[in-house]
């Protein structure tokens, strides 16, 4: 598991990992059915809302994408200045033309009644045989609030990115992440080339440059 070198290639914070609710009366329910319940969840929504002038909008019929809550980290090395990120097949990548093979942060869906910290430090063992050290909270956000519920909650945490896995993942879930280790520069240069497609590690190493030079004062 000793990795002795590094491969140079390629608001508000809500931690819950439970249901959000928001409840006012400028928005109301008509109807919830439920289409199809696989690995994912596609629910029809019948729903209208207040308009400016305070009258009601005419109900809107929608498919909306479940999946649940899910949480991502980016282990970051402080004393290499180095990146942890898998490699793994995206299907949905595939279908809209781009790379399938996607470099991204360690990420999963929260298991029930699981935090999102306690979701990150499973995934980073499962998938990267990574161990997190300090922890901290970049942001949550929505995937695409128009037709998805997921919500994603993005931590960036300390490690050793000489004591990880070559390859990681859950062979049940027919997983399979090759692990990168990347130096920052090389993440910078990715961005301005706008070398990386998936939204989530756009806005994880995003927060990474700007916020890098405190956690290096804080964690070295």
């Amino acid at each position: 598991m000793n990795r002795s070198t590094t491969r140079n290639t390629l608001s508000q914070t809500d931690t819950s990992c439970g249901k959000l609710a928001v409840d006012d009366d400028r928005h109301e329910i008509l109807d919830r059915s439920i289409l199809f319940d696989g690995f994912n969840r596609l629910t029809r929504l019948l729903y209208r809302y207040r308009k400016r002038d305070g009258g009601w909008s005419e109900p809107l019929e929608r498919e909306i994408f479940q999946r649940g809550p899910a949480a991502a980290v980016l282990p970051y090395d402080p004393v290499r200045d180095t990146v942890v990120m898998v490699e793994q097949f995206r299907p949905g990548a595939l279908l809209s033309g781009k790379n399938p093979w996607q470099v991204e942060p360690i990420a999963g869906i929260c298991d029930a009644d699981e935090a999102p910290e306690e979701t990150v430090r499973r995934e980073a063992m499962e998938e990267a045989g990574c161990t997190l050290e300090r922890i901290v909270t970049a942001c949550t956000y929505l995937v695409s609030p128009g037709c998805v519920e997921e919500k994603v909650t993005v931590f960036c945490a300390s490690t050793d990115s000489t004591q990880i896995a070559e390859l990681g993942g859950m062979s049940t879930e027919q997983e399979e992440t090759l692990v990168h280790v990347l130096d920052f520069e090389t993440c910078l240069k990715g961005l301005h080339d706008n070398r990386f497609t998936y939204a989530l590690t756009i806005v994880a190493l995003q927060w990474l440059a700007l916020h890098r030079d405190g956690l290096r004062r804080d964690w070295l």
